[in-house]
């Protein structure tokens, strides 16, 4: 499987995001594993609402449509 981004890549946002605080390596993939997971939703829900107005692709207005559902869903 390739990667989408490297883990540098990625420790150094977490860190840039977290006001410099340092972050170990579990959390940072912890932090883009919920991250991928919640492009995943957004695009199934998005795919769902396109499907049911009779669109084949998605667009943007299905994607605000339905993010602050995933949104809600995603917060802890």
């Amino acid at each position: 499987m390739s990667r989408l981004c490297k883990k540098s890549k990625i420790r150094k946002t977490v860190k840039e995001a977290a006001g410099g605080i340092p972050v170990t390596e579990k959390a940072s993939t912890l932090i883009y594993l919920d991250y991928v997971l919640f492009l995943q939703k957004i695009l199934q829900e998005a795919d769902m609402e396109a499907a049911r107005m009779g669109d084949k692709t998605i667009t943007s207005r299905h994607i605000e449509s339905c993010l602050e559902k995933s949104l809600k869903s995603f917060r802890g």
